[in-house]
């Protein structure tokens, strides 16, 4: 029987790029705080610009591709970070949301940055927040997103919520990736 020699142990691959999920947590950012100006600009003759048009089309799927992305590799982040202090584990924990476990809940619960992740990745529906204080039927001034999403998923039988803030969101994961 040959003899297997196994390679010599190198040092573990970095799954996460900082680079990668900076431009993510860009793109989460810019989509939400673009969205007045792109929900309701109109050209000098009173149309509607394909801008905003595009906006309506693609925003909230590259939002919710963006949202994965940057979860998993928030997720991936944080592993590392469990095999850290308990100092810089502290300074990494942010409430990034609210949860109701279940569903029903009368009160919610802090929706920390490792939670939120494990959310937008086992959601099941994805809303958006809307201001739609200036909406009109014609189309003329649509509605723009709020920086908070909400999230709906199952756990086994139990149904829940959760609302996540964006801006928080984006906050914490940024910190993580750039400063733990």
């Amino acid at each position: 029987m040959k003899e297997i020699t196994f390679p010599v142990q190198r040092p573990p691959i970095r799954r996460v790029s900082e680079l990668d999920l900076n431009r993510d947590l860009f793109r989460i950012a810019c989509y939400f705080h673009a969205s007045p100006s792109l929900s309701s600009p109109e050209d000098e003759v009173g149309m509607i610009p394909a801008l905003q048009l595009l906006a309506e089309e693609v925003q909230e799927s590259e939002i919710v591709s963006s949202l994965l992305n940057a979860a998993m590799r928030i997720r991936l982040l944080d592993e590392q970070l469990w095999e850290k202090s308990d100092e810089i584990k502290r300074r990494f924990a942010c409430i990034t949301g609210l949860l109701w476990q279940p569903e029903t809940a009368p009160h919610p619960i802090d929706l920390s940055t490792r939670e939120a992740c494990s959310k937008i990745v086992h959601a099941d529906d994805i809303c958006f927040f809307v201001d739609d204080s200036k909406y009109n039927a014609d189309g003329a001034t649509p509605r723009f997103l709020l920086p908070r999403v909400a999230l709906y998923g199952n756990r086994g039988r139990i149904s829940w919520r959760a609302e996540l803030s964006v801006n928080e969101f984006v906050e914490a994961g940024y910190w993580l990736a750039n400063y733990a």
